[in-house]
């Protein structure tokens, strides 16, 4: 989109895909993360096999990759893991029972690519959801700076002034650039150049007759 600007004026910079986020926010997401992890831990803990939270592990690595970016949710994902396979660990010695169930790394490995492919997957689409923000902010930007002139303009059609909505006649120089981000240069186009030279040409003298002092009647 070209738009016209006044001079002097330079052009913004083109938008990017980084949305700066403000710190205290971040604090609260990396703080809600803890809190999750430890209640996680807790229940996990305290409930034993009547109710499993794996799922739930989920949740803090969804606001770090939301909230404090692809880096930050990788590693969530990696605590997660660690935490949800050593809490279920934990559990299952509590069984003897049991004992003969035992985690082994593949429990472990597939649990950290689960995680791993969520912090990927919510992270792209914060990525996603932010060139969308920057890209309707430039477009807003945009649109505030142009403005459209539209419907009927009274012009006159001797002097070329026009007519606002106030009912005032002003020079249609002044009446765009009120209306439009333009600003005026004056110029003589070729035509106009060639029939101003015509009109203003200075004729060459014409040679009068001589004035004879001889009296046609022969007189002195």
């Amino acid at each position: 989109m070209n738009i016209l600007r006044p001079e002097g004026q330079s052009e913004p910079p083109p938008p990017t895909c980084r949305v700066d986020r403000p710190l205290l926010l971040k604090y609260l997401v990396a703080a809600s993360c803890l809190v999750l992890w430890a209640s996680l831990a807790w229940l996990d803990l305290s409930l034993g096999l009547k109710v499993r939270f794996g799922p739930f592990y989920a949740v803090p690595v969804l606001l770090a990759a939301w909230y404090l970016g692809r880096a930050w949710a990788l590693l969530s994902s990696l605590v997660s893991s660690v935490m949800w396979h050593a809490l279920q660990v934990a559990v299952l010695h509590r069984y003897p029972v049991l004992a003969f169930q035992r985690w082994d790394h593949w429990d472990l490995l597939s649990g950290t690519l689960a995680f791993l492919a969520i912090a990927f997957a919510a992270s792209w689409s914060r990525s996603l959801f932010d060139r969308e923000q920057l890209l309707n902010q430039e477009l807003q930007r945009a649109n505030d700076q142009v403005k459209t002139l539209e419907g009927m303009l009274p012009i006159c059609a001797w002097c070329r002034k026009v007519r606002d909505d106030q009912g005032l006649w002003e020079k249609i120089e002044d009446y765009l650039a009120r209306h439009s981000n333009t600003t005026w240069t004056h110029g003589i186009c070729p035509d106009c150049a060639k029939r101003f030279l015509d009109q203003s040409a200075v004729p060459p003298p014409r040679l009068n007759p001589k004035v004879s002092t001889h009296d046609p009647k022969g007189q002195p």
